[in-house]
């Protein structure tokens, strides 16, 4: 992966104005955190993702979930 970084991702997140250093398991939580705020239930998330269990993205995203939640009830 390390061509496919320097080759493709950095060029292109350097073009998007996205900051030096992205890596491609950013854009990985960038892409569960936008699905878990905009309500996709956490347990399909965790199936995109491949985690080895539900229990997996909830350690992982338990802190995102809870404030999506409090949010969701103001």
């Amino acid at each position: 992966l390390k061509g496919l970084h320097e080759d493709i991702i950095a060029p292109a997140a350097l073009a998007a104005g996205l900051p030096k250093g992205v890596r491609l398991h950013d854009f990985r939580h960038t892409f569960t955190a936008l699905q878990l705020t905009h309500g996709v239930h956490y347990l399909q998330v965790s199936k995109w993702l491949g985690h080895a269990s539900p229990q997996v993205t909830m350690a992982i995203y338990a802190a995102l979930i809870l404030y999506t939640a409090i949010l969701m009830m103001a």
